[in-house]
């Protein structure tokens, strides 16, 4: 599918072509920031259902919790699964439970890019955004820069971070490709967001929150 076949699948949706010129516009400017969730990830990593999922059986496989609290919990994930995520840390302890989503999140190669990141990562990187801010936990982001950028900036933060808050949101150079895990990044554990108690943290913090 060449682009013009791509472009006239998203115009076709109402309301896309006027929301598709705007994107240009702000592309064109290159101090466009990007906001990237899990469905850029999801080629090699899981998105948000499978994840609680596993998360339930291996909390299962260990013993923290028994059959039925395992078939409990993945009905109460569909509607409150931040609850879960909080359940399974205070069963399992923090060791066992941040392990797993280091486990899950660590680096993984793809059949497509022959690197640990994914095409929607790659394509990501190729266009004149300033900087990015992900809810991911995973590294592709990071990794497809690196292959892509080899003599660019290495710089990746964490939203606990201080700096990184001001740098995301206030820089006016050129592209920066600057990386914001907004929550988290699976190899630092005390970042992670994913509980009711981490958002809490997060969330009550006045910069954070304007972020």
């Amino acid at each position: 599918m060449n682009q013009q076949e791509i472009e006239n699948q998203i115009k076709a949706i109402n309301g896309n072509e006027l929301v598709l010129e705007k994107l240009y516009e702000l592309l064109g400017t290159e101090r466009a920031i990007a906001f990237v969730g899990a469905g850029a990830s999801a080629e090699i990593w899981p998105v948000w259902s499978p994840f609680i999922s596993g998360f339930i059986e291996h909390a299962s496989k260990l013993g923290a919790i028994n059959p039925d609290e395992a078939i409990s919990l993945n009905e109460e994930a569909l509607n409150d699964p931040l609850e879960v995520a909080q359940h399974l840390q205070n069963k399992l302890g923090k060791r066992d439970y941040y392990e797993y989503i280091q486990n899950t999140f660590s680096d993984r190669q793809s059949e497509t890019t022959n690197g640990a990141y994914t095409q929607v990562h790659q394509a990501l990187l190729q266009l004149p955004i300033q900087s990015y801010i992900t809810l991911n936990y995973d590294a592709g982001l990071t990794n497809a820069r690196a292959a892509l950028y080899p003599n660019g900036t290495n710089t990746t933060y964490v939203w606990s971070q201080e700096d990184s808050r001001a740098i995301a949101v206030n820089s006016t150079d050129k592209p920066s490709r600057l990386i914001l895990h907004a929550h988290g990044k699976h190899d630092y554990a005390e970042s992670i967001i994913l509980t009711s108690e981490d958002y809490q943290r997060a969330y009550s913090h006045e910069p954070y929150t304007r972020l």
